[in-house]
């Protein structure tokens, strides 16, 4: 961290005094701006050990530049000389404290060791400030050189200290090196120098020293760049390939007056690409990179880029580019003594090239502004621009969204003028800076002025004192420099005001307090068009646009609830003056109730719509009382309020505005068809707020249709008052049926479920079809079809009685019947010609049973729907049993043998106990939700359909009844039944009634043919169920038996064939006995060897002194008994286990004596061995199931089997197996 050189602890007597503001107006309500003195700290002097340090440096800096330290002794021109001398003089006796009190005439020379030396106040444009940093250019004057060029850096929110101190390497031979421009971008980081002579220096944030940049004045040898001369950038901007050399470098004579910054896209170690305008008109691109980034240095540059040379040889005052969302716009101005002032402005469509955008002629724009003047000011701030012209100041608005005439070659600044200076001397300010919503000039009087900008007048002017020193000996140097105002980029709302070394902070906590109010006041005094036709009323004109855009402008400023509340009613006053009654209704109501209460502007707008003259409800406006003859005013008054309570959940208040509301609606529904689209549409749009039963009261009191109410309420919720008011509705189409299930179908199950079963009969009266399919889609929700069955069934039975009552109808039309006398005043009227459901007749009921309008008969409706829930899955007994009754009824048995098929179960699945119980089922499972018995009972009571009796007889399993039925329906059929019988008797059985039927039927009918009618069902049967002697007794006693030798015959060569596969069978049965025996006979001789030290293979003891009885297997493990007894009966199963156990009991209980005397016991052993030793554990099946079971912990299992080496050895004793 560097000390301070400039610290002297010393009071200076030269400080200026503090600035003090008065301010000119008395108004009442305080001033929106404030000001207060800041200290900065620079000296008036540098005391000489500090001078040395800087000048050191300053030298050491350029002779690293190669600068001629001698040729700068004797540069510099008159005007540095004069300065240098009166600095030498009068400033040296008055500001060095060593040599105040001398004689003039026996002053020390400026140069000497033992005083100070003078510190020079800023120059005008040499003090920049950006994001809280100032940067300043001072001199200090010496004896017989240039002066020491310094460059101090002080963050203004520490107020301490001058953070950095840096001296410029002297300037080149040749030129005026006085510093004119200090800039600084908004990072606060990059700061650019210009010197007269066209030298610039550059300076980062962090870095101690300044560099020289290239291509800005001359070499450090003096010398100029080889590269100066070509043509500009722009001028090449459209060709691919150009021979001519663009310039690069500043042009000899010039020096940077202006620097455009990038906003945007600039970084603490980067600019990116910036403008740069000089005093000669030209336009230069460049970058400031700091040495110590790491970005992309894509857009570095060695030397600066002649860009673009204006038509203007004044210098450029005012530079700056905007990206907009389409292009990249650029504005410049230029200025100058005996000069006209003139702005520029560049703009390319979808182009980010400077090159472009200069190049770019039709979309270029100049504007010539009257006057001269040295140095115009262009202030930017957000998207507002003004500048300082000789008559006043130029104002205008960046149009981002493109809406004015740029495309057509016009100016990109929109809502531009001049406003005028006040009159008297001294009007023209010194300096501009301009603010979010203020502009602020400093006139030469040291007075500041604000000016709004939406008012374009002045709202506070203050005024500065700059209090000169009492004594001489205390001279301050601000007399000596013009006063400026600084503006910083990353804070507009703050202002510096500064002349020479003293500084004024402008600031202001609520710039934005009156503005509202000025913007309220422009709305209300531009001129808009009056006296519109009716026609036009609702359409608004480019103007009234322009109008309500600027109302929307100052709501946006309001900062409080309450400047919101005063503009909104103000805003609603002027346009019912204006006769924009809707616009003004709607406005009211946004109106809190202390301006604008409920009742008393619902009432205001009420009045003149009731033809009564209150001039106080339409404020004496003429226009303004004839468009408040209608209710679309307080209808809109009305929605807006009601639009409030609703997002509060206010229903009780919505239920009243509501009411009101549905009133107008209702009052005005007649007028045309568009006010009824507006009722329901209010009524959709707030059914869930409004208490439904209060309007459907208001409705009904009108003569509103019952289907307007039916719909409201199907909206809101009431579904029982929807349906009862669709169902009240007559109508010959049966419209109202339809809605009814249309907002049945809609609306949630919970809520209709209790409806559906309520008004099921009227449904499927008037929409059986519908009614069905309504019922169907519901089922799967849990619409319960039984609750549903008691309507169906009445259906039924109303179209039984219709039929009836339709018979007699027909009876009395004709002939006979009008012969007769009876009374036709209790007859049914019909109408067959309408086919409104599917295949249904309509007929009108006068005087019947159920009372009813109409009724649609249909046949197929409840059959369908009681197919359909049985398909879903229904398993109620009653369903299943009313549809057998439906069917029944039906000509066609189709549909009945077609059911009966699908839910009959087939006769294999009848069970025994079924058989036996008759027309009970023994298992529950089989017999379903169908009650077969009532079917049967329901369809052998019609005497009809009889192949539907004979499914139910076969899914009893009754086969012979069936067959028996069979026989006296289709004979055909009942062969097929007997022929698909599984057993033998039972089809031997059936075939026998067959036979016997077909017998009978011949000898009853007197037919010869009988013989020939058995033959064909021993035919039929086949040869191995009937034979002839089974029909024998069937046929008559004089039979011939011609006709049955054929059947004769095969019958004694079947019996023939019999006998010899019997005798073949006893033939095969005596050798596979004498097979048996052999096989018993070798396995009693049968020996096996195995050696005398033969192990157990699981307990690996010796068998032979183990004391117990062990096994030897084939394949040559020998096992104790015990052991091969826990290793084998896991693996038995539970009935072999017991059976184990129970022979163990018994050898217990027996000696050892009986068990040798009694032979029972050998076979008890020899049972015992074929259990637990039928095949060896190791090598037979029980290894293989074994192989899923774990490892045994047990340590005893290392030695778990032994296996014989040798099975040959001589010297073994033998075991009989």
């Amino acid at each position: 961290m560097s000390t301070n050189p400039f610290d002297d602890r010393r009071p200076s007597r030269s400080r200026p005094s503090r600035p003090r503001l008065r301010t000119t107006d008395n108004d009442a309500e305080p001033a929106i701006w404030a000001a207060r003195h800041v200290e900065w700290p620079i000296p008036t002097a540098l005391s000489l050990s500090n001078y040395q340090k800087l000048q050191r440096a300053s030298k050491q800096a350029g002779s690293q530049m190669g600068i001629d330290e001698t040729a700068q002794e004797t540069a510099g021109t008159e005007e540095e000389k004069a300065e240098a001398s009166y600095f030498s003089g009068f400033m040296s006796r008055v500001l060095n404290p060593t040599n105040a009190d001398e004689d003039e005439k026996e002053e020390e020379p400026i140069s000497s060791p033992s005083g100070s030396r003078p510190l020079r106040s800023p120059r005008p444009r040499c003090v920049a400030t950006a994001n809280s940093w100032m940067v300043a250019a001072l001199e200090c004057q010496v004896t017989g050189g240039p002066p020491l060029r310094l460059v101090s850096r002080w963050n203004v929110r520490r107020m301490g200290g001058v953070d950095q101190w840096m001296a410029l390497p002297p300037p080149v031979s040749g030129g005026d090196g006085r510093v004119l421009h200090v800039f600084v971008d908004p990072t606060g980081c990059h700061t650019l120098i210009s010197a007269k002579n066209g030298e610039a220096y550059y300076h980062h944030s962090s870095l101690k020293v300044i560099q020289k940049l290239a291509g800005f004045g001359r070499n450090a040898d003096g010398g100029w760049s080889k590269d100066m001369t070509g043509v500009t950038a722009s001028s090449q901007a459209h060709r691919k390939s150009s021979s001519v050399n663009v310039q690069s470098g500043m042009s000899v004579g010039s020096y940077v007056t202006a620097v455009a910054w990038d906003r945007e896209r600039g970084t603490e170690g980067s600019t990116k690409k910036i403008l740069l305008g000089t005093n000669t008109g030209e336009i230069y691109e460049y970058a400031l990179v700091s040495p110590n980034t790491n970005e992309d240095q894509e857009d570095t540059y060695a030397k600066p880029i002649l860009l673009h040379q204006l038509n203007s040889d004044a210098s450029v005052t005012g530079l700056a580019f905007e990206r907009l969302r389409t292009g990249l716009l650029v504005l410049a101005c230029t200025s100058g003594r005996n000069k006209r002032t003139r702005f520029y402005t560049f703009y390319s469509a979808h182009s980010s090239s400077f090159r472009m955008v200069m190049a770019d002629e039709a979309h270029a724009s100049l504007v010539e502004l009257p006057g001269s003047l040295d140095y115009a000011d262009l202030r930017i701030c957000n998207d507002q621009i003004c500048l300082r012209t000789a008559t006043g100041i130029y104002y205008g608005t960046i149009d981002r969204a493109q809406s004015g005439p740029a495309f057509a070659g016009g100016s990109m600044i929109m809502e531009s003028g001049i406003l005028p200076y006040g009159e008297g001397k001294g009007s023209i300010p010194v300096s501009l800076a301009l603010t979010p919503h203020h502009i602020i000039t400093l006139s030469e009087n040291n007075e500041v002025r604000f000016l709004n900008r939406v008012a374009q007048k002045v709202i506070q002017k203050e005024k500065v004192d700059w209090a000169l020193p009492s004594s001489s000996s205390n001279l301050d140097e601000s007399h000596l420099a013009m006063a400026e105002l600084m503006m910083d980029v990353r804070r507009p709302d703050q202002v510096w005001l500064r002349r020479a070394r003293s500084l004024v902070h402008i600031s202001s906590s609520q710039e934005d307090r009156d503005v509202w109010k000025y913007t309220l006041f422009k709305c209300l005094e531009m001129p808009v068009g009056r006296g519109r036709s009716n026609t036009d009323a609702g359409v608004m004109t480019e103007e009234e646009k322009a109008q309500e855009a600027l109302f929307g402008q100052a709501k946006s400023l309001c900062t409080h609830p309450s400047q919101k509340a005063v503009l909104t009613a103000v805003r609603a006053e002027y346009h019912l003056s204006q006769g924009r009654a809707e616009l003004g209704a709607k406005y009211l109501a946004q109106c809190p109730p202390v301006l604008k209460p409920f009742a008393d502007t619902a009432v205001r707008l009420a009045l003149p719509m009731l033809n009564i003259d209150d001039p106080e409800s339409y404020g004496g406006s003429a226009m303004a009382r004839e468009a408040l003859k209608s209710n679309t005013p307080l209808i809109t008054f009305l929605t807006d309020k009601m639009r409030v309570s609703k997002n509060s959940n206010d229903k009780m208040t919505c239920t009243m505005i509501g009411a009101w509301l549905t009133e107008l609606y209702l009052h005005d529904r007649d007028a045309s068809a568009a006010s009824k689209g507006a009722l329901m549409q209010f009524l959709t749009s707030n059914v869930h707020n409004m208490d439904a039963k209060t309007i459907i009261k208001i409705l009904s009191s009108h003569d509103v249709s019952a289907l307007e109410c039916a719909g409201f309420a199907n909206i809101s919720g009431d579904i029982e008052t929807a349906v009862n008011a669709a169902l009240r509705i007559e109508s010959d189409t049966n419209d109202s049926v339809v809605d009814a299930l249309r907002i049945l179908n809609d609306a949630p199950f919970e809520r209709a479920e209790p409806l559906y079963y309520k008004h099921a009969t009227t449904l499927l009266a008037r929409a059986p079809v519908l009614a069905g399919k309504s019922f169907l889609s519901r089922y799967t929700h849990g619409l319960s079809p039984n609750r549903l069955l008691p309507s169906i069934m009445f259906y039924e039975r109303l179209r039984q009685d219709r039929a009836t009552h339709l018979q007699a109808a027909k009876s009395l039309l004709s002939p006979r019947g009008r012969s007769g006398t009876g009374d036709s005043k209790n007859t049914e009227s019909f109408d067959t010609g309408r086919n409104m459901f599917g295949s249904g007749v309509e007929v009108q009921v006068l005087s019947g049973v159920a009372g009813m309008g109409s009724f649609v008969d249909s046949g197929e409706v409840s059959a369908q729907y009681l197919e359909g829930v049985i398909k879903l899955g229904c398993r109620s007994s009653a369903i299943y049993s009313f549809l057998i009754s439906l069917y029944v009824k039906l000509e066609n048995e189709d549909p009945l043998f077609k059911f009966l098929s699908a839910h009959v179960p087939a006769a294999s699945m009848a069970s025994d106990a079924s058989k036996k119980a008759g027309l009970a089922f023994g298992d529950e499972s089989l017999a379903g939700p169908l009650d077969m018995s009532y079917a049967l009972r329901t369809i052998l009571a019609t005497g009809r359909h009889f192949r539907s009796a004979i499914k139910l007889y076969m899914g009893f399993g009754m086969r012979q009844q069936a067959v028996e039925l069979a026989l006296k329906v289709d004979p055909s059929l009942a062969r097929e039944l007997a022929q698909d019988s599984v057993e033998l008797e039972e089809r031997k059985r059936l075939w026998l009634m067959i036979a016997k039927n077909a017998a009978s039927e011949g000898m009853n009918s007197a037919e010869v043919d009988v013989v020939s009618k058995v033959v064909s069902v021993l035919k039929d049967c086949g040869p191995d169920v009937l034979s002839i002697e089974d029909v024998l007794p069937f046929l008559p006693d004089f039979a011939q038996i011609d006709q049955i030798k054929d059947e004769i015959c095969e019958a004694l060569t079947s019996y023939s064939s019999k006998i010899e596969g019997f005798l073949k069978e006893m033939n095969e049965s005596d050798q596979a006995c004498d097979s048996l025996r052999q096989e018993i006979s070798r396995l009693r001789t049968h020996r096996m060897e195995m050696k005398s030290d033969a192990r157990c293979a699981y307990a690996n003891r010796a068998v032979l002194s183990a004391g117990e009885p062990f096994y030897v297997f084939p394949s040559g493990y020998v096992v104790l008994e015990s052991a091969l007894k826990r290793e084998v009966l896991p693996y038995l199963n539970e009935r072999q286990r017991r059976r184990v156990a129970e022979i163990e009991r018994e050898f217990k209980v027996s000696s050892k004596q009986s068990r040798q005397r009694d032979p029972k016991f050998d076979s008890l052993q020899a049972e015992l061995d074929g259990l637990i030793a039928a095949e060896c554990p190791l090598t037979g099946s029980i290894m293989v199931d074994s192989i899923g079971r774990g490892f045994s912990d047990d340590l005893a299992d290392a030695s778990f089997m032994h296996k014989p080496s040798n099975m040959g050895d001589l010297n073994q004793n033998t075991a009989t197996v």
